[in-house]
């Protein structure tokens, strides 16, 4: 990593605050997040290093908000979107030129259908981690509805249009309920 003057990673500094190294960490007001999150007894070792990745991207991020006329950043950013770029291109490339077998685009054809599902649904239909399905549920009701709208109608934009209409109606009626 070339040196710009900007710590992206923890400091060296014993107990100082892993993002900006301004104060030791339990006295760190702006990054109250990170050394205490770390070094708590409570998490285990899987949760420590979610935080300090997590930290770690907070310091990058902030370093690129803070300091945008670093080159190297950039440069960090550049390769990563060349490369993103790269992998989509390859496929339309290497398959653009080639016949599919009729197996792989009929089950292709399922995969957005799959995608939207493993998306949406848990919206709906799970609130804290668990199942809620009673009428309570006003994100419950909304789909439902959007869904009979979609069935019937077969137009994105009035099923959007309809679906968030109810939510909200829904939203208001519970919230004036309670």
């Amino acid at each position: 990593m070339p040196q710009s003057g900007i710590k992206l990673w923890p400091s060296s500094r014993a107990g100082a605050c892993a993002i900006c190294t301004c104060a030791p960490a339990w006295q760190c007001s702006t990054h109250a997040t990170g050394a205490s999150a770390i070094t708590s007894a409570k998490t285990g070792a899987t949760s420590r290093h979610f935080n300090q990745v997590t930290i770690r991207l907070q310091s990058i991020l902030t370093a690129l908000i803070m300091s945008p006329q670093d080159p190297s950043l950039w440069i960090i950013l550049g390769i990563i979107g060349l490369l993103t770029f790269a992998i989509r291109l390859s496929f339309i490339e290497w398959l653009g030129a080639k016949k599919i077998p009729a197996v792989f685009t009929h089950t292709l054809r399922f995969v957005p259908l799959a995608v939207l599902t493993a998306i949406i649904f848990p919206e709906i239909f799970m609130r804290n981690g668990e199942m809620a399905v009673n009428l309570a549920n006003t994100r419950m009701i909304a789909g439902i509805v959007a869904g009979l709208v979609a069935l019937r109608s077969k137009n994105v934009l009035l099923t959007i249009a309809v679906g968030m209409g109810m939510f909200w109606i829904l939203q208001v009626v519970t919230h004036a309920a309670n």
